[in-house]
């Protein structure tokens, strides 16, 4: 037993900091290996992480979404059914995101509510165009009250977007232009 220590030492020069250092590089590249693996993963799944087709059945549900996000409050959930370039209203994004923002800042604790009727969803070739009779109103213990009614008429784009720093791409359907008739008019900012 003895013999088989010294043949040890004398081939990877044993010290106590030799193998510790030593301990300590494997834990390092089983690390890297283990990162190594999961951006492999990860770059394995990039190709399959496309949105399905698009049908009239699936823009139906992408507008019930949409509702449902607004009527639960979540507005960056909103948001993030639009593409990053939209135009809203012949608005920019950023001028939405303000107008939003304004909105539930001076409507406090009130709840607005959505409601669609008449959902139409129709192929455009690279697109599609979805049209929809949009009430929003507010419902209060003593008054029922509308805020607009309109046709409201999106246009939705496969859209790329990445995550985890970049090294994941995704493509969706998102909102690129919005309008509306009569119109509705966003604020100035």
């Amino acid at each position: 037993m003895r013999a088989r220590i010294e043949i040890w030492d004398r081939l990877f020069h044993y010290s106590g900091l030799v193998w510790s250092m030593r301990r300590s590089s494997w834990f390092i590249l089983l690390a890297a290996l283990a990162i190594l693996l999961t951006l492999a993963a990860l770059y394995a799944l990039q190709n399959t992480a496309e949105e399905p087709p698009m049908s009239e059945e699936a823009a139906r549900q992408f507008v019930s979404r949409g509702v449902q996000r607004f009527n639960a409050g979540d507005m960056n959930g909103l948001l993030a059914l639009f593409a990053p370039d939209a135009r809203v209203l012949g608005q920019p994004m950023h001028n939405l995101k303000k107008a939003l923002n304004r909105a539930t800042h001076e409507m406090g604790s009130a709840r607005l509510r959505a409601t669609t009727a008449n959902v139409r969803a129709v192929d455009a070739g690279t697109h599609w165009i979805i049209s929809t009779d949009l009430t929003v109103d507010e419902q209060r213990p003593d008054a029922d009250i509308q805020y607009f009614r309109s046709k409201v008429t999106a246009e939705l784009r496969k859209s790329r977007t990445s995550s985890l720093f970049g090294l994941r791409e995704t493509e969706a359907w998102k909102i690129a232009a919005v309008r509306a008739d009569p119109e509705i008019h966003l604020p100035d900012f």
